[in-house]
Parts: C-alpha cells; structure tokens; sequence
C-alpha cells in the first residue's frame, strides 16, 4: 500500500518549536523534495514533512488566504491518512458522525487576505500525503439558543447609553458571530470598540460583527456597549444572529465517493454510455447524479443490472447508466457530481470529450514530421554539431511557423538537455533531441569508464517465495549486443532461479498500459530525460497510422511526439497516472533504469515517482542525472536482488550503492521514493481489515491476490455490517462479474502469501450470503465457501469446506438482492473461524478464500471476510 515515509541516515538531536515537540531526531533529507502545494479558489494550502523517525512524521500545514476577503473561523478537512497526535496551533474536532477535521486554536482564527497561518502535528504509520485539503466552516444563521436584549444605562435628552447583550444559552460556543438589530433608535458609536463593529445598512437596521467578543462562550453572554440618539422607549424591534460553524455536509461528501466506467470519451468512436457508481452509506434518500450542475439521472441500489447497472441491493454502491451527450465539435470535459435529498455532495469527477483529429490535422503532422525527418536525415546535419543543428532546427521550426504548420510561438529551447520543443495543431507537443542517445552510456561519453556487470546472484538459499514473484522487465533501449545480451540474460538467470518472469523487449505505448498490472518487480528500462521516458524508435515508430491509433494520449499530452534515433513517443509521468489507478500497482517495487527520471542536477523531480506511488506502488527508484548504463543496471539488479533476500527497501538500496558507489563516475545517483520499509513477501497478514487509507478509494481488496468478483464493501443489507468499516466480498459471479470461472464453475477466490514465524492459528470472521436456500437446500446445487493452505509452489496443504448450502444453518436478511436468481436471501450470520496452522511455523504458506457455484451458476452466494489475522 502507498505509504509515504522518509528514509534517513543521520540522525541529530532537535529543539521542537512546541512544548509537544520534545527533542526527538531527526532525518537527513539530502535533495528530497517533502513539500507539496494545493491551489483552490481563494486560498492555498502547503503540506510539508518537516522531520521523520521509525513510523512517525512532522507535518507543517501552510494555509494562506488568496482571496479579497477575510477567512473567518476557518476549518479544514483532509485526511491526514495515519494516527495524528501532538498539534500545534490547531485542534482536532469531531462531526456529530464522527469524522475529524481541524479547526484553528481560537487566536489564530481569521485570517486576512494575503496572510496565512501555520500549524503542525505528528503523525504515525502515513499512508499518502493528502489527496484534498477543504475548507468546511460556512455562515449559518442560528435558530435557537440564544436571547438578544437592550439593556438603556444613562439618558440625556434626545441621546443614551446603552449595551446591547447577546446570550448563549446553549453548551457550544457562538463563533465568528454576526448580529443584525431593527430598532427605532440610532446607534452613533460602538462605546467598547474593541469588542464589536457596526455597520448601518439602512436607517434603523445595523450589522454588529464580533472582534474582540466574535466567541459567546457556553451559557454566557458579551455586552456591547454603545451611545446612540432615540425617538421615545430605545427598542429592539427585531434581530437575527449568524455564526460560522463547520458544514457537515461538505464534511461528509469525504465519504460519499463518486467514480465512472470511463474518464474520457473520444467523440464519434467510443461509446457514449458511462456507468457511475457512488459508494455511500446513505438510506432513505434519493441520490441524483448533476452534470455540469444540471440534475441528469438517479442513482438506484436495486440490484438489476441491466437497467441501471446496479448488481447488488443494499451493498451502499449506488449505480446509474448515463448516455452522455456527445453532440459536441470542440474538446470540452463534464463535471459529475451526486447529490442526495439530504444534501450532501459527492467528490467531483470529469469526463473529457475528446475530437479525434481531422485528416486535415493529420495531414498538417504528416507534413511536418516529414520536414523534421528531411533535416535530421541529411548528412551535413549528422556531422553537425549541437549549436549547428540547434540552428538547423530553428530555421525550420520558424519557416513552418510562418506557414502555420505548427502553432504560434511554440518554440522552447532546452539548453540543459539539448531538446526544442514545439506545437503541432490543437497543441500537440513534440520534441526534438539534439544529441542522439548513445547505445553504451545513455548520452554520456564514458566509453573507457563503463562498468562491468555483475555475476548472477545464488538466490537458492533465500527463504523468499521465488516462484510467487512475479517480473516484469519492460526493455525499450534499441537492439544492440550491449544492450539485448545482457537483458536476456538477465531473463535466463531470474528464471532459472525460479521467478515469473515476463520480458517484452519491444516495447510499446499500448504494451506501457498493462504491463506493470500484477508485477512486484518492474524493471522499466530505456532511455531517459526529465519528464520523458523514450521508447525504441525501432518498435514503436511514430507515424499518422499511430497518431490515429494514439490520439487520445497525444492529445492529452500523456505522450510525446519525439525525434531522435528515428520518430517515436516519449512516455510522460502523466500516462501512468492516467492507465494505473490507486491500488493498482499495490506491493510493486518499480526502478527506473533511465537517465534523470528523478531529475537533473541539484534538483529532484517528483513526478514519475508521484504517478507510480498514486497507484499505490510500494516504492520507485530512479536516476538523478544521466546515468551511465553499468552503473545504472549494476545497481538495478543488486536492489531486486537484495530485495528478494527478504529485507526491506531502504535496506536494499543501502547494500546495492555500498556494492556500486553512491554515483556513478558521472554524477547521477539513485533516489528512492515510498516506504523504506516495504518488503516483499510480509511476516503478517496485510490489510486483513480492509481498513487502509487507500482502501477507501479502490473496490478490490489491496494486498490480497484476487480472481473472479472479489470487493470491498461498507455494508450488505439492513443487517450485515463490518466490524469497523469495511469487509471483503466475494461471490459466484454477479451483475457484472457473472462470466468469473473457477476450479470449472463460477466463483471467486482471495489469497495472501505471508511467513508463518512463530504464529499458531489463523482466524477470520465470515458471513455467508445465498439465494439458494431454502428451496435449494438439500439438492446438487450446494454452493461452498472454502479456505485453503497451500505452499509457494501452490501445492495444496489442507483445505476445509467452512459452509455450504446443503449443511450450513440459514437465517432470512432484508435488503439484499443479487442481480439474477430470485428475491430471497438467506446467511450464516457473523461467525469466527480458527484454523490451525502451528505445523507451518517458521514457513511461507499461501492462504486462499474460495466460493463457488456446485449445479448452477443461476443462485447466487457470497461470503464476507473480516478480521483475517494471524495469531
């Protein structure tokens, strides 16, 4: 799972700025980027890790108001996504749900425009920065509770002396509070200016606003001193109070989480119609998805698939199949959001509608490209240097400018790396690279400096589950003796010592999509600059057929367009995040062996690391600098290689660069990003409460090796609930997921591969759901839910059948109905299992949940799984 922690290797006594903040040390963050900035309308927030040891991190949050007016009372939500203690300058609160913000500490509660304010906290065990920072405080007026009087001190002819008094009758505080009075007198000053401000919005009407007095404390009261002029009896006619408070509402749209089938339609060629799905633990309300603001359809929990593409009812997954309107001739994009009768809001979502390229577009690239290709193939140019060929381009690019082949002032010069860029029509990037990459030292002449690779490693005596490990290496540099030779015999040696190993040496954009699904080592190899991942100009060459084919990823600038050892595509940070969605990448371990991946010079960039741990990778390593090609693989190969020994990533690195050297002989060094803790196979069971921070956003169980239709869920009927907030599901095969095949019938299985150690038994709570019973009961339709222990090898050890249709004891439960079958459902009920597994101490055991259909895949079951520890 997606942990984002720091590694350290010096460690040094600090004086905390807070009493909280004892002397503790702290890490050594040589050239690491920890801050990260959130724009919003009108204000901004900065999150840092200021400081880190073993599971804990000092966060420093920034919020600054970048609007006209003042923010008041401010209440920020976000999930700080591990156990926060120790806060400084801010509280933590509570909605009457349960869900905690933050809040400001009272003295710093407002803040100016252009001002900000400051706060920090510790956190334990992180999972991920924050995804989202919301302001959530908002101006209600307030109903009851309080009393409003006028209190006359001194009169003096037509003029007086009075207080007006506002009392809180309630057990809360009155924040921010702002009071408007009707009277039939004239308030000409505020006597105690300090404690309020007055504002005449028309004769006899006035606004009071608190300043030093903005808190009425709990069953209290503050007294607002004034002169004014009367015309008989002073009197308040009439009054209204306001206050600021959080919007609960806002809060908990957090946990109402909106997704869709697709995040882009390409006009006229994709399909139109869009499934979304909402997970909610809402009831009795009705739920309307909004497009662009404008209500459009209504989301059901019914069960019926093919009308609204709901499978299951009563699952809190509300579904609704939408055709959106198409009939567009510009690229334009959808805001989605749902909404309920109770007011809250969902997060928001786009869908882009994307026009393909017209032939005309395609035309005008074709024309360029073969004018780019027409230079780059001339002999004088080859000979050229890189100033001379600099020019050469120049001249091009500002003649095909003149003749509008390419957009306006599109040209970019990048000095350090030697590319010009510029912009086809509709802003389609493309590069050219002055400098050919060379084929032994990625760009860098250090032909006599390259480094022997180094012998193959005897894994045969590692307790690591070799034959469960699965590899991927992505091999994109060009056909060379230098280059295949060595990968392939990189390939024959980790599959002779027993890992799965997939090797793809032509390498594609489509390819680029999958090929990192279900991988826990990904060596992602090729030529390299910042932002850029280069693929063989050999295998994938760029032409209009491709341009078709690609269009989407070219027209969101997802690839680039590129020139060097011919046309082909660079591959930007962007795609991956855009192809690999939260959890996808769960428990993979990704190096990127290409030059600057991770930046040039002094600094680091972020973002290749960012997209692959968004998908919830457990660690990426890349290369600061262009990085010469021994070095670069010697250290690739010894970091996987000390990884499947068992210890942890840092760790690995660590014995990979006291192997190599911390650079290579020029400059470049390898930088990790993730959990330095990560290890490949766990001495535990992980997420066996479904309860991780990233959990929330994906709808498979992550660190569990799933087949078939396996979820996570927040609820199953009126009854059936987890033990915290989350359980696992799986079913024969429903709704969507009917087609799922296992052991040659339906069903589904869940499994984890973990070290026994000193362990004993294995428990689990279960619930088992059927539309089989009663009618079924006793007949060749006997549905199972088994648990199986196997070994690496998926051998099987023991196995036992926990429940089964014919056998099991069933008892009626409402609100369930699974899409097919009948209307009836039945279950187990909560139970505990305990499985004896004393005779795999000190072992590495596969542990593996199954349910399947026996006679019929007509009749439904399910099971759900909470709790699965080790004990």
């Amino acid at each position: 799972m997606l942990k984002i922690k720091k590694i350290f290797s010096t460690f040094v006594g600090v004086a905390m700025a807070a009493n909280a903040f004892i002397t503790m040390p702290i890490s050594a963050f040589a050239d690491e980027e920890t801050s990260h900035t959130y724009t919003y309308d009108g204000y901004e927030v900065s999150y840092d890790v200021t400081n880190a040891w073993g599971n804990t991190e000092v966060v420093s949050v920034t919020l600054s108001n970048t609007g006209d007016s003042a923010i008041e009372n401010w209440m920020l939500y976000f999930e700080p996504n591990g156990q926060v203690h120790n806060t400084v300058n801010v509280q933590e609160a509570q909605t009457s749900t349960g869900t905690t913000y933050f809040r400001n500490s009272g003295y710093n509660a407002n803040i100016n425009p252009d001002s900000s304010v400051s706060f920090c906290y510790m956190v334990d065990d992180c999972e991920a920065v924050p995804d989202n920072f919301t302001l959530c405080q908002t101006r209600e007026e307030k109903e009851s509770g309080y009393e409003v009087s006028l209190k006359v001190n001194q009169t003096w002819g037509d003029s007086f002396n009075g207080e007006i008094i506002i009392q809180n009758n309630t057990d809360k505080p009155i924040e921010s509070w702002e009071l408007t009075v009707d009277t039939n007198f004239t308030i000409t000053e505020i006597t105690n200016s300090w404690a309020a401000t007055v504002k005449e919005l028309e004769p006899y009407s006035y606004m009071l606003k608190g300043t030093y007095t903005g808190t009425v404390y709990p069953n209290s009261s503050v007294s607002l001193g004034f002169n004014g002029v009367r015309s008989g009896e002073p009197t308040i006619t009439d009054y209204s109070l306001t206050e600021v408070v959080a919007d609960e509402n806002l809060i908990a749209s957090a946990d109402n989480y909106l997704t869709s089938s697709v995040k882009e339609i390409l006009v006229g060629k994709d399909n139109s119609e869009v499934y979304f799905y909402l997970n909610s633990l809402e009831t009795d309300t009705n739920i309307t998805l909004y497009e662009n603001n404008i209500p459009v359809a209504v989301f059901y929990d019914d069960g019926n698939y093919a009308a609204h593409g709901d499978d299951i009812q009563g699952d809190g997954i509300y579904s609704v199949k939408y055709n959106v309107d198409i009939n567009t001739d510009i690229d334009s994009s959808n805001v989605y959001y749902a909404k309920s009768d109770n007011n809250f809001a969902s997060n928001e979502i786009s869908v882009d509608l994307i026009i393909p390229f017209t032939e005309k577009e395609l035309s005008d690239m074709a024309y360029v490209d073969d004018a780019i290709s027409a230079v780059i193939n001339d002999n004088s140019y080859q000979s050229s240097t890189i100033d001379e060929r600099k020019e050469s381009m120049l001249d091009l690019l500002n003649e095909l400018d003149i003749n509008n082949k390419i957009v306006e002032d599109s040209i970019e010069i990048d000095e350090k790396n030697s590319i010009l860029s510029f912009k086809y029509t509709r802003d389609v990037v493309g590069d050219i690279l002055l400098e050919e990459f060379d084929d032994e030292t990625d760009g860098i002449d250090l032909t006599d400096s390259i480094m022997p690779s180094v012998d193959a490693v005897n894994l045969s005596t590692t307790t690591q589950p070799l034959s469960q490990v699965n590899v991927a290496i992505l091999n994109s540099f060009e056909n060379t003796p230098f280059r295949t030779d060595y990968y392939e015999s990189l390939v024959s040696d980790w599959t002779e010592q027993g890992l799965n190993v997939y090797y793809d040496d032509t390498v594609t954009v489509n390819d680029l999509k999958t090929a990192l699904l279900n991988k826990q080592v990904i060596s992602l190899s090729g030529h390299g600059t910042i932002e850029r991942f280069c693929l063989n100009g050999e295998d994938e060459i760029a032409n209009s057929e491709k341009d078709q084919e690609y269009e989407t990823d070219i027209l969101k600038g997802r690839i680039v367009k590129s020139y060097n050892y011919g046309k082909t595509y660079f591959i930007k940070p962007e795609f991956f995040s855009y192809y690999y969605d939260k959890g996808s990448l769960d428990g993979s371990f990704i190096f990127g062996n290409s030059c600057s991946l991770m930046g040039h010079g002094e600094k680091i960039n972020e973002a290749f690391a960012n997209a692959f741990l968004g998908a919830s990778a457990e660690g990426f390593v890349g290369y600061c600098n262009n990085v010469e090609s021994g070095y670069s693989r010697n250290v690739m190969r010894s970091y996987f290689e000390a990884l499947m020994t068992g210890v942890t990533s840092a760790e690995a690195l660590d014995m990979s660069v006291s192997e190599h050297g911390e650079h290579c002989y020029c400059g470049a060094y390898p930088v990790l990003r993730g959990d330095p803790n990560a290890i490949l196979i766990g001495t535990d069971i992980e997420n066996g409460d479904f309860e991780g921070y990233t959990q929330k956003y994906v709808s498979t169980p992550l660190s569990w090796k799933c087949t078939g239709d396996v979820r996570v869920l927040s609820k199953l009927g009126d009854d059936i609930i987890p033990y915290d907030s989350r359980m696992a599901f799986l079913s024969t095969g429903i709704g969507s997921k009917e087609e799922s095949y296992i052991s040659g019938t339906q069903g589904s299985s869940m499994s984890q591969i973990v070290k026994v150690g000193s362990y004993s038994t294995l428990s689990f709570n279960y619930d088992v759901v059927s539309e089989e019973p009663e009618e079924w009961v006793g007949s060749i339709y006997n549905d199972k839910f088994e648990i199986q222990i196997l070994d690496e090898n998926d051998n099987i050890l023991s196995s036992e059948i926990i429940e089964a249709v014919n056998t099991s004891t069933w008892y009626s439960v409402s609100g369930i109905n699974f899409d097919g079958g009948d209307d009836t459902v039945y279950h187990t009920g909560w139970a505990t299992k305990t499985i004896d597994i004393s005779n795999y101490q000190n072992k590495i055991i596969q542990v593996r949940f199954l349910v399947y259909d026996v006679g019929d895949s007509i009749y439904d079951t399910a099971t759900v799984l909470d709790n699965i520890r080790l004990n």
